[in-house]
């Protein structure tokens, strides 16, 4: 079974890239959420470091795929979902650092768009003079959050979102739910494949009393805006709902402003750190 479904263009190419004696120091995977970006990633820690180009079956890559492999760093958000200055600080200290196993080494960063702006620009500097050996991969859904002299140092990845069939594969290794597979299958990634059947329900019962009877007494559904996972869900749910509406309402310039104000609501919620809380709210009030 293959560590990584789908995306087997990308992984060909990649596997050329990073097989060869030139490549280079720094990675940039870009697609939505939930595609599966970070196991590529991960696959290609393998190709970086196997004598055979990712084999996925000797023992180093083993120990990339199982997170133990001592020259191979995942960083992510941590704490208030950020990347801080802090970890990027000693992931640049471990990656100047000697080997200790073969001759090369890799970094990895999810969600490379949280970093605070004091450790894009310290890993800005690593970037500028890369240590030999060590290739950084960035992994993000959202690059326009990420400095743009930091963009122009990476080879940019880009990724589609999963084919049906592929999300049928994944859910059926995972044992998903009908409910769940359904909008795995309708997104084309796994970006919802956390929440529980009964999180979906309380998403679409929101969405549908936003709509019909919009009230103030929606802010104890407290559950939708602490949840980020649960909260995205109902963005997206909504925003169905609502070009639904601009299709068949007749009341179409009262859905076509409210359907701008969701816009701003995403804008705001996927490129800054504005409170839920205050998005729902806005939300509740829009549409009263």
């Amino acid at each position: 079974m293959s560590y990584v479904v789908g995306h087997r263009d990308v992984i060909e190419r990649l596997r050329g890239v990073l097989t060869g004696e030139r490549y280079p120091h720094a990675l940039l995977f870009v697609g939505r959420e939930g595609i599966g970006k970070r196991r590529v990633a991960l696959l290609s820690a393998a190709m970086f470091l196997c004598s055979r180009g990712g084999c996925e079956s000797c023992r180093v890559c083993k120990k990339v795929f199982s997170g133990v492999h001592p020259d191979v760093r995942l960083e992510y958000p941590k704490g208030k979902k950020s990347i801080l200055i802090d970890q990027v600080r000693e992931l640049k200290e471990w990656a100047f650092m000697t080997p200790m196993e073969g001759e090369r080494k890799v970094a990895i960063i999810d969600d490379a768009h949280l970093m605070k702006t004091e450790a894009a620009n310290a890993l800005l500097k690593t970037l500028e003079e890369p240590p030999d050996g060590t290739l950084f991969i960035l992994v993000t859904s959202e690059p326009s959050r990420l400095l743009p002299t930091i963009v122009s140092r990476c080879q940019i990845v880009r990724f589609t979102p999963l084919k049906r069939e592929e999300v049928d594969e994944i859910c059926e290794r995972e044992g998903v739910k009908e409910e769940i597979k359904d909008l795995c299958q309708e997104t084309g990634s796994l970006m919802f494949l956390s929440i529980d059947p009964q999180g979906v329900k309380l998403a679409k019962e929101t969405v549908r009393r936003l709509l019909s009877s919009p009230s103030l007494r929606l802010m104890g559904e407290e559950q939708i805006w602490k949840d980020q996972k649960l909260f995205n869900l109902f963005l997206y749910l909504l925003r169905r709902e609502l070009n639904r509406c601009l299709r068949t309402a007749r009341d179409g310039d009262r859905y076509q402003r409210f359907h701008q104000r969701l816009l701003e609501v995403e804008r705001l919620f996927y490129s800054s750190n504005v409170n839920p809380r205050s998005l729902f709210e806005y939300l509740i009030l829009e549409a009263a």
